[in-house]
């Protein structure tokens, strides 16, 4: 089971009407909805970083971030391991012929997040 990138993140009952889509909120009777604060995941030390293997990738048209998960985790769900390690949130932000890096193993990774 994937380790999931929402946890230790404070969760926020939001009863406000000013949402887009208040209306559709309204008919379907919800009066509250769950947000989840904005992450600040702090990056690796130096040390850390020296203990991983890390491969790089030259993006592509059509590069995607839960397909370099799933080559090189075996899971797409831990996409956003290789967002925050080079600190590019969203796929947007990465041209064609960016170098991306991949750390692993990611269970290392997965740990030093936990201690972080």
């Amino acid at each position: 089971m994937a380790v999931s990138r929402y946890r230790n993140r404070v969760v926020m009952s939001n009863t406000s009407l000013d949402y887009l889509f208040s209306d559709i909120l309204r008919r379907r009777g919800v009066k509250t909805m769950q947000q989840y604060g904005t992450a600040n995941i702090p990056f690796l030390t130096v040390d850390q970083i020296l203990q991983l293997n890390v491969a790089t990738v030259i993006w592509t048209v059509g590069s995607k971030y839960f397909k370099l998960a799933d080559e090189f985790y075996g899971e797409p769900e831990y996409w956003w391991v290789i967002a925050w390690y080079n600190q590019k949130p969203l796929e947007a932000d990465i041209s064609p012929g960016d170098v991306i890096e991949v750390p692993a193993p990611l269970e290392l990774v997965l740990q030093f997040l936990d201690t972080i």
